[in-house]
């Protein structure tokens, strides 16, 4: 197990999501819910893909993701386990997704661990066996805390009990305080697939049609709105790939940034609008008071442009879509008003996260 320099004897609850990877979304999650626990006098334990990433980044103690006798331990020891936040419950980007993840909740619900889901989010469910698998688990929690409207409306469908509607947990995090300058603020990633392997075991697929595309798109907006491009990779390492090719095809130059934990949401708060096919793109967009335009390559992203309401637009994120980008772009410029009432909205559901936590704390004593 690895750890920070100090450790206490404070009660420990372990996180069963998805960090130590180069997303930052996911690890915006991981600080969102280390916050809370911390602000509660607990010791949190995260399961990561990459604990020395984990330790260094969030100063917690932390576990690897594939040493399962120690994870049965930890969660046996532990006082109380969340599992959460993000897209967990979903087998769209791969198959073994939702056995992976849903593995550790089997393990707390065996050695009598309680535990809470926290800012999930369930679906698309595509196979029979997916959902027993979803429904059978979930319903050993104390809590199934979702992150949006249609997370709820399919828990329930399956018949999974106790669920509760909160918001993404990255909404609990502090607001940036940047001015916005002249610029369109854009979050691209390589086209998903479904298939075997996880997304983080493939290789980038591009295609060139979509990258021109893209490119032309992104050219006509700046002509329209006389804002600059300036790129932002919410995963360094798979997204900056396509930002490259994207700029190298247009006629205008553009910008790139290199974001940390720290500074991802005030780089994506820095200029007008925001373009974001990354889901905490958005989330950053909206954090931020900016109106944005959402290409919808996966349902989650769907979700989050209801909810945020009409200062957000929603475009698909094929070839064929991005001819209308500009016209959405101008659509949504000057918005903030009602990217506000939709922030504030959804960050008072997320105080719904925190009730959830302290009841399992409660149950855990």
């Amino acid at each position: 197990m690895d750890e920070p320099a100090s450790s206490t004897d404070r009660p420990t609850v372990v996180i069963s999501g998805w960090s130590g990877s180069t997303n930052l979304g996911d690890e915006l999650l991981g600080l969102a819910l280390v916050r809370k626990l911390e602000a509660r006098g607990v010791e949190p334990l995260l399961i990561s893909t990459n604990p020395s990433r984990t330790v260094k980044a969030l100063s917690v103690k932390s576990i690897s993701h594939s040493r399962w006798p120690q994870i049965t331990s930890a969660i046996r020891a532990a006082s109380a386990m969340i599992f959460g936040g993000g897209g967990l419950v979903q087998d769209i980007t791969s198959q073994l997704n939702l056995p992976y993840h849903l593995a550790r909740p089997r393990i707390a619900a065996a050695v009598r661990t309680p535990f809470s889901a926290v800012g999930l989010g369930i679906g698309p469910l595509t196979t029979g066996p997916a959902k027993f698998m979803a429904r059978r688990v979930l319903n050993k929690a104390r809590t199934v805390g979702v992150r949006d409207e249609a997370s709820a409306n399919l828990a329930r469908s399956l018949g999974i009990k106790d669920v509760v509607t909160g918001a993404d947990l990255a909404l609990s995090l502090p607001l940036p305080d940047v001015s916005a300058t002249d610029r369109l603020v854009v979050s691209l990633r390589p086209p998903v697939r479904g298939g075997i392997l996880p997304v983080a075991g493939r290789s980038p697929n591009l295609d060139d049609d979509w990258i021109a595309a893209a490119a032309d798109a992104l050219d006509a907006a700046v002509d329209m709105t006389g804002l600059s491009v300036h790129f932002v990779p919410l995963q360094t390492d798979r997204d900056d790939i396509v930002h490259r090719r994207v700029s190298e095809q247009m006629r205008n130059p553009a910008s790139h940034a290199s974001p940390t934990l720290e500074t991802v949401f005030d780089e994506l708060a820095s200029g007008r609008v925001v373009i974001a096919m990354r889901y905490h793109a958005a989330i950053g967009a909206l954090m931020g008071a900016r109106p944005a335009v959402l290409l919808g390559y996966d349902p989650k992203v769907d979700a989050l442009a209801v909810e945020a309401g009409s200062g957000f637009s929603l475009i698909g994120s094929e070839a064929d879509d991005f001819a209308g980008l500009a016209n959405a772009v101008t659509g949504v410029l000057g918005r903030t008003n009602e990217v506000l009432e939709g922030r504030d909205r959804l960050r008072m559901r997320e105080a719904v996260n925190d009730r959830i936590i302290d009841d399992l704390l409660d149950d855990s004593e």
